[in-house]
């Protein structure tokens, strides 16, 4: 059940990281739909521009704590840093591992 609560708040952080980074550049988009394989943004062709991103330490496993949930308060340094450069470097979608 700990493990189920972890994961539980391990992908809420991450839903919120990224409405943060896609809604920063569109925070009046009111609309989004698929028409055949072009997205739309309020009836405009939204552009994804992303990358994959886990913020991992430098020499961090997996297979010791935190058993890779860095989405927390101890190592928002370097999410927060990197947020910061993703949409800095023009980034509008973020897939989270």
């Amino acid at each position: 059940l700990g493990s189920c609560r972890r994961l539980a708040r391990f992908m809420s952080t991450r839903a919120r990281l990224l409405s943060l980074l896609v809604l920063a550049g569109s925070a009046s988009a009111k609309r989004v739909e698929v028409r055949g394989r072009q997205l739309l943004l309020d009836g405009q062709p939204f552009e994804v521009r992303g990358i994959c991103y886990s913020p991992t330490p430098i020499n961090a496993s997996v297979h010791f704590a935190p058993y890779g949930d860095y989405f927390t308060a101890d190592f928002s340094f370097i999410w927060l840093r990197d947020l910061r450069l993703i949409k800095a470097m023009g980034a509008n979608m973020l897939r989270v591992y």
